[in-house]
């Protein structure tokens, strides 16, 4: 009979896998346990044991570990910090907003809280990797170790049992790798690079200039389209909030908020390039270059104005877009630091070229900062109305306060683009790229195409007198629609009409200027119940 040594344990490749293996597991994946008050111990313990063979596997890669181990829980760190405090979804999206974001918009999220967490993991890894010098790797260790493995299939292949399957959908979902921090980033990080495959695949973009098309009519002097950011459509009391977020904009006679719209998307690189181009949600591919060309084809001066900064044409999904418009200015226009840059800083630019008595007509599109994360940064103390505001998550409320506080300034903004072309033959164009969460299930900013809140943006109109005198039945027909369910699908046909420009194959039924448009495409409801269908 053996003696139970416990120094031959502790020295167990095994054993001391199956402990950091453990630990791992409640460190980075502990949501079950909350989420799932029955099957969680069981979801973690899943977990933990897919652990223990990842640990036990890198006592085979020699040194490389040195580098591997902290690598793994750093990711993990990060990862998990984002996805317990924000909720996010680990997807090809967010891959790609960490590889196209700018290093200032990525330092807002660095909080004192993530730096510990980061310092935590990476203590965790340099205890494995002191504690792994004295690890002996037995054959003997191969046969429990196999058990291991075949427990995880078991459990997996379970997973797929059509009874299980049915009756605990989010716990199977729980199980998948690509929910399982960090594995979690290798499928994210995949999907992220087959998208990039994808539209290199696409090759050049159609030159929209080149399309056949037509002025009818006589053409506005000024069309302003407006982008806007992270802006919900519940959050505009001129959609019914219960505070007023937009006082300005409501005391306008002129405007028409068309109150429910859906995004084409959950991110700014997928929806901004859409709301430029003829991509529906039926039909998504980015295939050609932006509207603007079209309307520089028909002798419309065109411009882009924007506080982000410039990524290369051909890496970023809307800067490869606007390569033909013929003035573009970015942050650095403005010498404007991120941290101090707001949206009110355009407005000089945009006034000097609606009124400097130049070329028309021109099109001038202005890409706002809007309501980007953090909500504080975004507006000046004029805007403070909801006090007190903050970023912190622990804060639900406070949070709302400050996105209340930055819809109370993209409202003034949006306004004062008017005022600088009301005596105009002009037309204002305002639409988000797409919503932010805001603690529904706590769950914060976006991301998620499956969260309504994300997916309902603001779109509105203004039109000076002028112009709906010189347009009436434009004008009378966008108003038929104001509270039908529409999306971006609707936005790219509708501003063509309103600088009175009709390209070959027109789609009249995405044309909310037009008598024949047919509502309800690439709406929320549509959207829903193309997913009940499919699963049923």
């Amino acid at each position: 009979m053996h003696n139970f040594n416990v120094s031959s344990l502790r020295d167990s490749a095994l054993f001391h896998s199956l402990c950091f293996g453990t630990l791992f597991g409640l460190l980075y994946n502990a949501q079950p346990l909350k989420e799932f008050p029955v099957h969680g111990f069981w979801i973690v313990a899943y977990v933990s044991l897919l652990n223990t063979c990842v640990f036990y596997a890198l006592n085979f890669v020699g040194k490389v570990r040195i580098v591997l181990v902290p690598l793994l829980f750093v990711s993990a760190s990060i990862a998990s910090y984002f996805i317990y405090n924000l909720e996010i979804e680990m997807n090809g999206e967010m891959i790609a907003a960490v590889m196209e974001t700018s290093y200032f918009e990525a330092k807002e999220f660095i909080t004192v809280r993530l730096i510990l967490w980061i310092a935590l993991g990476f203590f965790c890894s340099m205890v494995y990797l002191r504690t792994a010098r004295r690890i002996v790797v037995s054959r003997k260790q191969f046969a429990p170790l196999l058990c291991v493995v075949a427990l995880l299939v078991i459990v997996f292949q379970a997973a797929g049992v059509e009874t299980f399957k049915k009756n605990h959908v989010e716990e199977r979902q729980a199980l998948m790798p690509r929910n399982i921090t960090p594995y979690s980033l290798a499928d994210a990080s995949g999907a992220y690079y087959s998208s990039q495959i994808r539209m290199k695949e696409l090759g050049q973009l159609t030159e929209l200039g080149g399309i056949p098309s037509e002025v009818q009519g006589t053409p506005p002097d000024v069309v302003i389209f407006i982008i806007g950011e992270s802006a919900r459509g519940d959050h505009f009391a001129l959609n019914g909030y219960s505070r007023d977020t937009t006082p300005r904009l409501s005391a306008e006679p002129n405007v028409i908020s068309f109150g429910n719209v859906t995004s084409f998307a959950a991110s700014t690189r997928i929806s901004v390039p859409a709301m430029l181009t003829n991509a529906t949600s039926a039909a998504p591919a980015i295939t050609t270059t932006s509207v603007l060309d079209l309307f520089g084809a028909q002798g419309y001066s065109t411009h882009w104005i924007s506080l982000n900064d410039r990524f290369n044409k051909n890496n970023n999904p809307t800067t490869r877009l606007i390569n033909n418009v013929q003035d573009r200015r970015f942050r650095s226009f403005f010498n404007a630091t991120y941290e101090t840059a707001k949206d009110h800083m355009m407005l000089p630019a945009v006034r000097d070229l609606v009124t400097d008595g130049g070329t028309y007509p021109k099109i001038v599109t202005i890409h706002t900062r809007g309501s980007h994360w953090q909500y504080p940064e975004r507006y000046t103390k004029q805007f403070a109305r909801w006090l007190p505001a903050t970023s912190d998550v622990d804060e639900p409320q406070e949070v709302i306060n400050g996105y209340d506080n930055s819809i109370a300034m993209t409202d003034d903004f949006i306004a004062e683009c008017i005022d600088l072309v009301r005596e105009k033959n002009a037309v204002v164009v305002y639409a988000s790229d797409h919503g932010d969460s805001l603690g529904e299930n706590g769950i914060y900013t976006h991301g998620r195409m499956n969260r309504p809140e994300q997916r309902h943006v603001p779109f509105i109109v203004w039109a000076s007198d002028a112009y709906r005198k010189a347009h009436p039945g434009v004008w009378e027909n966008m108003k038929g629609h104001a509270a039908s369910a529409l999306s971006h699908d609707y936005l790219y046909y509708t501003i063509l009409s309103l600088g009175r420009i009709k390209e070959r194959g027109h789609r009249y039924d995405l044309d909310l200027t037009s008598s024949s448009v047919v509502a309800g495409q690439g709406s929320m409801a549509e959207l829903l119940a193309k997913s009940s269908a499919a699963s049923q």
